[in-house]
C-alpha cells in the first residue's frame, strides 16, 4: 500500500519515472519462520521508464535468475527485483523448485514452514506492478498509451536530406519530387480517455469535434497471452454490480445499459464526462472505446 512509501518521496519517484529515470528502492521486511524469531531483511527494486521491453521483471536471488516468476507485467517499464539478504533469500530459495526457475508455495521444503509464507511470495513477486499503481494514481492524467494495443498511425517517413536528394538527381532527368511533411495534422479526438486511481474516465474530445451520440465501453484486465477483452470472465468483475453503480460519476450522460465489461452511455450535451473506479489497482486494466452514431447501430 502507499503507506509503505513515504509521503515526501511519492512525488520525487513520480516525476523521476515520468522523465525516464531510474529509480531504486529498498523495502524491508520481517521474514519468521515457525517457532522462530521474527529476522530482518531487505529487497532491492530498480525501476526505469523507457517505453520499451514487454514490462517483464526480470528477478534474482543470490546471483540466479528466477525465470519463470509469474508477476504482473507493466507495460513500458523495465525493471529488476534483486534479493541478497539471508533471511528472505533462504525462504525464497526454499520455494523454489528443483531447477530455481519459479517461487511455489506449495513446495515440500517450504509449505508450512514460514508464519504467513505465501504472503511474502505475492508480496515479492507483485511489488513491481504495485508501486507502478501507487504511483500512477498520484497523477490522474491521460492515458496516451491505453489504447495503443487497438488504434495506431504509421510513422511518417524521415524527411530526405539534402545529399540524399542530390545523389537522385544525378541519378533520375526528372523533377524531383517535393518530400512529404514529416508532422501531419494531428486527428481530432471526439473524446478522452484518461486513467485515475482505480478506474477510467471518458470525457468531451476537441471543441470542433462532433459530439459522438453514443459510446460504447468494454473493459478487461490484462492478460498474458490473447485478446483480454475475450478471456474477460464475469468473476473478475461485473459493471451492474452495486459497487461499481454507486462508484460511477455522469455529467451530460445517460447510461443505456450495463451489463459484465459492457456499457452503453448516451451523450446528452457536449461539456459530458463519465467515470468508473472500483477496479482491482494491483491488475492493469484494458479499456476499448467504440464510438456508435446512432441508438442501435451495429
Amino acid at each position: 500500500s502507499k503507506d509503505l512509501i513515504p509521503e515526501e518521496f511519492l512525488d520525487d519517484l513520480q516525476t523521476k519515472l515520468d522523465n525516464g529515470q531510474r529509480i531504486a528502492l529498498r523495502v524491508p521486511l520481517n521474514v519468521r519462520r515457525k517457532g522462530g524469531e521474527a529476522r530482518d531483511s531487505y529487497f532491492d527494486i530498480f525501476m526505469v521508464r523507457d517505453g520499451t521491453g514487454d514490462g517483464r521483471s526480470i528477478f534474482v536471488r543470490e546471483g540466479i535468475i528466477v525465470s519463470d516468476v509469474r508477476a504482473r507485467r507493466v507495460r513500458g517499464l523495465r525493471s529488476l527485483v534483486v534479493v541478497e539478504d539471508g533471511a528472505l533469500a533462504g525462504l525464497l530459495g526454499d520455494s523454489e523448485n528443483p531447477a530455481h526457475t519459479e517461487w511455489q508455495s506449495k513446495s515440500a521444503n517450504f509449505e508450512g514452514k514460514y508464519i504467513n509464507g505465501p504472503s511474502y511470495l505475492a508480496f515479492v513477486t507483485h511489488c513491481v506492478s504495485s508501486i507502478e499503481n501507487i504511483l500512477g494514481a498520484r497523477q490522474e492524467q491521460e492515458d496516451v498509451a491505453m489504447l495503443k494495443d487497438f488504434f495506431f498511425l504509421p510513422s511518417p517517413p524521415a524527411p530526405e536530406s539534402p545529399k540524399t536528394r542530390k545523389k537522385r538527381k544525378k541519378k533520375s532527368d526528372g523533377p524531383i519530387s517535393p518530400s512529404p511533411d514529416p508532422k501531419p495534422e494531428p486527428r481530432k479526438k471526439r473524446y478522452r480517455l484518461e486513467r485515475i486511481a482505480g478506474g477510467f474516465r471518458v470525457c468531451n474530445g476537441d471543441p470542433d469535434c462532433e459530439v459522438p451520440h453514443l459510446i460504447e465501453i468494454k473493459a478487461a484486465y490484462d492478460v498474458r497471452r490473447g485478446n483480454p477483452l475475450k478471456k474477460y470472465d464475469k468473476a473478475d468483475f461485473d459493471l451492474a454490480s452495486p459497487s461499481f453503480v454507486e462508484a460511477t460519476v455522469t455529467d451530460g450522460i445517460m447510461v443505456e445499459s450495463r451489463d459484465g465489461n459492457k456499457l452503453v452511455l448516451k451523450v446528452l450535451s457536449r461539456d459530458f464526462r463519465f467515470q468508473v473506479s472500483g477496479f482491482d489497482t494491483n491488475r492493469d486494466l484494458l479499456v476499448n472505446v467504440r464510438v456508435k452514431e446512432v441508438a442501435g447501430a451495429a
